[in-house]
């Protein structure tokens, strides 16, 4: 999902996908991370998951079904 998301948006904008650590909650042994995503011109997207790579990938693929809709 983040691949594809960063191809797209490099053909329309030029730009790459920003993601951002918003927080990291929960246990040592099983944390969930929440990561922003700023990309082309939807507003800003949150998605969580057991690994910042998990919630990345998260945040990529609601991104994709948005611009998908659009």
């Amino acid at each position: 999902f983040k691949t594809k998301l960063q191809e797209l948006s490099q053909q329309k904008s030029k730009k790459l996908p920003e993601y951002n650590l918003v927080k990291k909650e929960g246990p040592s042994h099983s944390p969930v991370f929440t990561v922003s995503l700023k990309v082309l011109s939807l507003r800003k997207i949150k998605a969580s998951g057991s690994s910042i790579r998990e919630a990345e990938k998260n945040a990529a693929k609601t991104a994709l079904s948005l611009l998908n809709d659009k």
